[in-house]
């Protein structure tokens, strides 16, 4: 990384017209030399005029000597203020680059918090997190959209090319839920990833509101965890793969059924746990 400095510029000097000087010399003799006796016109006339001429150069070389210093101190200030602000930006840049390659802590919560405060999707969801600098880990604890968010109906093309909309069976609509839910922890470790090379891991659990039925009240439930390391997830092509079937590239705990049921779990709390 090269700290950018401002280069003065070269005063660029306007060439010096003779002619057009002349001329101008010329023309401020007239009506000033008709009192002179004829047989000394022509020779003071010249000398008038050679005069004038002379004049005319030394004025306009000062004003360009003038004009050039005040246009080096002028790209002296500039060069004071640019290259202060290259100081401030090259040791901002140089400080951020610091804080991604040394996942600096206050660095990777402020991050985190910010990227999840800008957040727009189509669906709802919460998330509490939290940065393990030793571990090089960030444990997600990921409140999950309901069922009742993702769309009932589906489109399909006929043989004769007509498009036809209808309801999704309810196992093709927990299918698209599980895809979207599991898809969710892929999508944020992501993200994730990007904030700092220091972190490695994470560990996301995520979780949905169910009705308890011994109680009957409405309660959290975890469906599950995984851990989600850095370098397997970049040996992933996420343009071609089952979400649900990718969780199986990493360790997790979850408990889905062939029709695509997702049973309560004890999700884990620690990556010693999932290990386990």
């Amino acid at each position: 990384m090269v700290k950018e400095e401002y280069t003065i510029k070269p005063f660029i000097k306007e060439e010096l017209n003779e002619n057009e000087l002349y001329n101008e010399a010329v023309n401020l003799s007239k009506g000033k030399i008709r009192l002179w006796p004829f047989w000394t016109f022509s020779k003071r006339k010249k000398e008038f005029i050679d005069n004038e001429f002379n004049n005319l150069k030394i004025l306009k070389t000062e004003d360009e000597l003038t004009k050039e210093k005040l246009y080096y101190k002028e790209e002296k200030d500039k060069k004071l203020l640019l290259d202060k602000e290259f100081e401030e930006e090259f040791n901002n840049t140089k400080k951020y680059l610091n804080d991604i390659l040394s996942g600096d802590d206050i660095f990777v919560n402020d991050t985190i918090t910010k990227i999840i405060d800008d957040m727009e999707l189509p669906i709802e969801f919460n998330i509490n997190f939290e940065y393990n600098y030793e571990k090089k880990s960030v444990y997600l604890d990921l409140d999950l959209p309901e069922i009742e968010d993702i769309p009932t109906k589906k489109a399909d093309y006929l043989s004769s090319g007509k498009l036809k909309v209808k309801e999704k069976s309810q196992k093709e609509l927990k299918e698209d839920y599980l895809k979207c839910v599991c898809g969710l922890a892929f999508f944020f470790s992501a993200y994730i990833f990007n904030v700092s090379t220091r972190i490695e891991n994470t560990l996301v659990s995520g979780y949905t509101q169910r009705v308890n039925k011994k109680n009957g009240n409405v309660e959290d439930e975890y469906i599950y965890s995984i851990l989600i390391e850095r370098n397997k997830m970049n040996n992933i092509n996420f343009n071609n793969i089952d979400t649900i079937l990718a969780f199986d590239n990493f360790k997790n705990i979850k408990n889905l059924t062939k029709t695509f049921e997702a049973k309560t779990i004890i999700p884990a709390n620690n990556i010693e746990d999932i290990m386990k």
